[in-house]
């Protein structure tokens, strides 16, 4: 493969790994974060004519635990959104993928872009969802993804020789 061929390669895989990020990005918003409150963004003032910690005046306190609720609430939408984000972006690469092995002959340097595209989004989703999955789930989606490879690759990248006609007798 020349080099010219190589950097093409590598340009359409980044390229198609970007369509499918960004364009999940476009299409899927994810959950805004709450802003965080001007009360709690400057250290409260200390009254000198009461005793008392300014961390513990109840308007503060009030104003920290509705902040607390809010992004709780943000996180586990975020979670939600990065699992939503997995699902459909390695649905995607996988979907590359697929069209990457399935090209006819003689696209092999489309074949090979298509490849590296599904295999960097693959990465990708995986990587959105890989701290909220468990060690069973990050092994299973591995090793689906690893035998739709290993399938495929077998179905339509090694060279089959045909059968000898069966003669009968």
């Amino acid at each position: 493969m020349t080099f010219l061929k190589i950097i093409y390669v590598l340009a359409l895989g980044a390229l198609v790994g970007m369509l499918i990020g960004f364009g999940v990005a476009a299409f899927y918003e994810g959950p805004q974060q709450p802003a965080f409150p001007e009360r709690l963004a400057r250290p409260p003032v200390l009254n000198p004519d009461k005793n008392v910690d300014p961390y513990q005046d109840p308007e503060y306190l009030r104003a920290q635990k509705e902040y607390e609720a809010l992004n709780t609430a943000y996180e586990e939408a975020q979670n939600i959104y990065r699992r939503n984000v997995f699902f459909i972006v390695s649905a995607c690469g996988v979907v590359v993928v697929a069209a990457g092995l399935l090209l006819r002959r003689g696209l092999e340097v489309i074949r090979a872009g298509l490849l590296l595209g599904g295999t960097g989004a693959l990465i990708y989703g995986v990587g959105q969802f890989f701290g909220e999955m468990t060690n069973k789930m990050r092994f299973a989606v591995i090793a689906v993804a690893v035998l739709v490879l290993i399938y495929l690759g077998y179905r339509k990248l090694t060279e089959r020789k045909p059968r000898p006609a069966e003669t009968k007798p």
